[in-house]
């Protein structure tokens, strides 16, 4: 039987991979569990449209990290203590 992987699963494989188990193992086990949907035609457009957004989404959150990561950098703080004679503060 030929499923495809909705979650990572050690030993097994990775999300989005094609695989072939027993037929046992993923009808009684991956499927009812959500872990996998068995790989038929439209299942298989589904997941690719699902890759395709997916990498979008994720071009898009890279996008605004770097946006931030330059709005981060050009920030400056300002730590005001006061201080004894000769400039001097003491730690407690």
């Amino acid at each position: 039987m030929k499923i495809i992987l909705k979650q990572d699963i050690d030993k097994l494989g990775k999300t989005g991979d094609i695989v072939k188990v027993a037929p046992g193992y993923g009808r009684n086990y991956l499927i009812p569990k959500r872990l996998a949907v068995e790989a038929t035609a439209g299942n298989l457009k589904i997941m690719e449209i699902d890759k395709v957004s997916q990498a979008r989404r994720d071009q898009r959150e890279k996008q605004a990290a770097t946006i931030l990561a330059r709005e981060i950098v050009e920030l400056t703080a300002t730590i005001q203590r006061k201080a004894g004679e000769g400039g001097r503060f003491t730690v407690r």
